[in-house]
């Protein structure tokens, strides 16, 4: 007898596999896969676990590859996009008998199984052993099949509960674990926490954003958001991309960022409980600062927004001791709900809702002023937009040596000050003490402390000029303090105030010296001239 080198194909109408049967000692054998499926881009093959060969549309995959199949298969060039997925194994051996399953696969889901089962027959020398083989082959042929039909049903019955193990081995990239840091103006419309991958994720993976204190702040499962898991802190604020499982695409956008949402977040993708990588984002809000020197006329506090808001929306400044600066409602100004220590001091621009000019301007700002402020807009309750501006209301610094003549506490305004009455006063001290008073009628010296008595001066008609500047004559380390000016409407409604701090450094002569030789420069002549007049 002639000993056979080919193989045959037996077609089984079970479960649609084919049963490829090849003689031990052949060069090689096809095991054929073409599913009727389209867009293709990668292909599986394996034996049960084991991976026999991997495929993607770059070329072959081979790193998982099971060692007793290395230098042993090979694809069609053309494979997958010509749907021809067949598999050419080459020399067989008896031990390749088994079940060998084709996946076809798209952007890492599978589309499409097959099961080839091969036996691997062992050579035929004589007549004998070919009437035995006639025999027992068939038989043998309906055992693996049996075999192979039950580890088909099982395996498929696992499939359908959720294996993804074979796109966890291959397909999956390794995920991001830098720090990505973003910054972004608080009172901007929104901000993007940015994240995308290649990785094959499937519709069954979960997507969690979170915080550093691990609030939820999105949830993206079951192929939809999921808002009722978030805290409420973020309701409301939060979407992604649409399919971002998909397009791989898992950024998030934030609405109306404030300082409170400066944080570190981490996006999470995990498929039945296992941790498929990770991303953190550190978010940082800046605050507008603005810098205005005391006894400026006004200050703005800026804020303009391109969103689109309505004549019912409410726009509410307050400071961050939840003062209320100024209200704007029903397209008019509220003054009744300002805090006191703020009326008569704001306005906003007009129409500021049909322009989106949302700026506040603070008039006669004071040292007190520094604060930090938000604008709030609400629409029915719910908050659309907030601005966080940092005011500081710098003190002008004068500085001067010990021993000059005199020194000027600069003050100049174009406020109306008819009918008004002024005071500079020593801030650091308690009670505070009055270093000069102009009012209506001239100086009123009495009210001086005595340390500044006969050291005070101010220009003609300062009220009319607008220039209160005080000048101190003969300045002294003690001198070295916090000087305001205020301003008073008839007396008792406070308009305007300026800060200056005075430093007095030491001079060549010590100060004592200084002081006598200040008050030897004033000693009265009378003696003198009469000790004269006597010779």
């Amino acid at each position: 007898m002639k000993r056979f080198n080919g193989f045959v194909i037996v077609l089984l109408v079970s479960q649609h596999a084919l049963c490829v049967e090849v003689y031990e000692g052949a060069e090689s054998v096809l095991l054929p896969c073409s599913p009727n499926v389209s867009q293709v881009d990668g292909v599986l093959w394996k034996r049960s676990s084991s991976i026999v060969h991997a495929r993607k549309q770059s070329g072959d995959d081979l790193r998982l590859q099971d060692q007793r199949y290395v230098n042993r298969t090979s694809m069609r060039s053309d494979a997958p996009q010509s749907g021809n997925l067949s598999l050419l194994l080459t020399k067989p051996s008896v031990s390749d008998s088994d079940g060998y399953t084709c996946i076809a696969r798209h952007k890492g889901q599978d589309l499409n199984r097959t099961l080839v089962p091969l036996m691997v027959r062992g050579p035929v020398e004589t007549e004998s052993s070919s009437v035995l083989v006639e025999v027992l082959v068939p038989l043998g042929v309906i055992v693996v099949l049996a075999i192979i039909f039950i580890f088909f049903c099982w395996k498929k019955r696992r499939d359908r509960e959720g294996r993804h193990e074979s796109s966890n081995q291959v397909n999956l990239e390794p995920l991001s674990t830098s720090v990505l840091k973003v910054e972004v103006e608080s009172g901007a419309e929104s901000v993007q926490l940015p994240f995308e991958t290649t990785a094959d994720l499937s519709e069954g993976d979960k997507v969690e954003w979170m915080d550093r204190s691990d609030m939820k702040v999105h949830v993206y499962q079951n192929m939809s958001d999921q808002p009722e898991e978030q805290h409420q802190a973020y309701r409301g604020r939060t979407h992604m991309s649409e399919d971002p499982l998909r397009t791989g695409d898992l950024s998030l956008t934030l609405k109306h960022p404030t300082v409170r949402d400066s944080n570190t977040y981490s996006c999470t993708i995990s498929r039945d409980g296992q941790v498929l990588g990770r991303k953190q984002v550190e978010l940082q809000v800046k605050v507008l600062k603005v810098e205005v020197e005391s006894g400026a006329e006004s200050v703005q506090l800026p804020f303009k927004t391109t969103a689109d808001l309505s004549e019912d929306d409410k726009v509410e400044w307050m400071d961050r001791s939840d003062m209320k600066v100024h209200v704007y409602q029903n397209m008019s100004d509220q003054p009744e709900e300002q805090h006191q220590a703020y009326r008569g001091r704001t306005h906003m621009s007009e129409d500021p809702l049909r322009t989106g000019d949302l700026s506040l301007t603070l008039k006669h700002p004071t040292v007190r002023d520094s604060n930090t402020y938000s604008c709030t807009i609400s629409r029915d309750g719910q908050v659309l937009g907030r601005k966080q501006v940092e005011l500081q209301v710098k003190v002008l610094k004068v500085e001067v040596d010990s021993g000059a003549e005199s020194v000027q506490l600069p003050f100049k305004t174009t406020a109306d000050l008819k009918d008004s009455s002024l005071k500079w006063l020593l801030e650091e001290s308690e009670p505070s003490k009055t270093v000069h008073v102009f009012c209506i009628d001239p100086d009123v010296p009495e009210e001086q402390h005595q340390d500044y008595r006969g050291r005070t001066q101010m220009s003609e008609d300062p009220l009319t000029t607008g220039d209160l500047s005080l000048t101190l004559r003969h300045p002294t380390v003690r001198d070295s303090n916090t000087y305001s000016c205020r301003v008073f409407y008839q007396g008792l409604h406070f308009l305007i105030e300026k800060t200056v701090q005075l430093e007095v450094k030491d001079g060549i002569l010590g100060e004592d010296e200084t002081i006598n030789n200040r008050r030897s420069s004033f000693t009265d002549p009378t003696p003198l001239m009469a000790d004269q007049s006597d010779q």
